[in-house]
């Protein structure tokens, strides 16, 4: 009973936050208080390629947990999360780092290194667990066109869109595939798969999931119920 009673309030403040946009407003009220010298100062990398470039970086990146100023959830701007790194800092958490990756991911798209990808944004997870324990998880998300998977031999060229994530879990890597070896075809895949974790043995419930882009934008947002 106290179960399904969290469970609904969890979503409810899920819908709030995401939906609503209050996490991606307190996001930005704390880039701008607390993150201007280092969003001057630093340059997200022009990346050439993902596995030696952005997921190698990722990859180096060291978690920190949010602190009590960022009122213990708040996403950093991708250049001071850069920026911490470089000066030998603790990057942030999967929020920070999965941020990054995506403005490093769409700068390359913007140069013409990623003509495959269609989507690149943050994607945000949260849940509960068989024993009431919360949590959730942020990648960076991405849609893209595989021409070995979805060709269409009549107009010659790919049709249709998959989907794959990257953030600090995984080394780094980009995921493309889930734990049955199938490409995730609808981004609740991504979803699914983020709900079972790296190796987790334990059952978690989505209390809803929301796609923004790299700007912070809700584009997308789920319930969580039907997953």
């Amino acid at each position: 009973m106290w179960h399904r009673v969290k469970l609904f309030f969890l979503r409810w403040m899920a819908r709030w936050a995401l939906k609503g946009r209050w996490y991606y407003h307190w996001s930005r009220i704390y880039q701008f208080l607390f993150e201007r010298r280092r969003i001057r100062k630093y340059r997200i990398p022009a990346y050439t390629s993902l596995p030696e470039g952005v997921e190698s970086t990722v990859r180096k990146m060291k978690w920190r947990k949010d602190t009590w100023v960022m009122l213990f959830d708040a996403i950093s701007h991708p250049k001071a999360t850069f920026g911490r790194h470089q000066e030998g800092m603790k990057a942030g958490d999967c929020d920070d780092i999965s941020l990054f990756a995506a403005w490093a991911v769409r700068d390359m798209m913007s140069r013409g290194w990623l003509k495959d990808f269609r989507f690149v944004g943050l994607l945000s997870v949260p849940w509960i667990d068989d024993g009431g324990k919360t949590g959730g998880h942020n990648v960076c998300v991405v849609s893209y066109v595989d021409r070995q998977v979805t060709s269409n031999p009549e107009v010659g060229e790919s049709t249709g869109l998959l989907w794959a994530h990257m953030s600090n879990w995984h080394g780094g890597r980009m995921q493309t595939h889930g734990r049955d070896g199938e490409p995730f075809r609808r981004v609740e895949d991504v979803v699914m798969d983020v709900l079972s974790g790296p190796g987790r043995s334990w059952s978690c419930v989505s209390v809803g999931w929301a796609r923004a882009d790299c700007d912070l934008n809700p584009v997308e947002y789920g319930d969580g119920r039907t997953l």
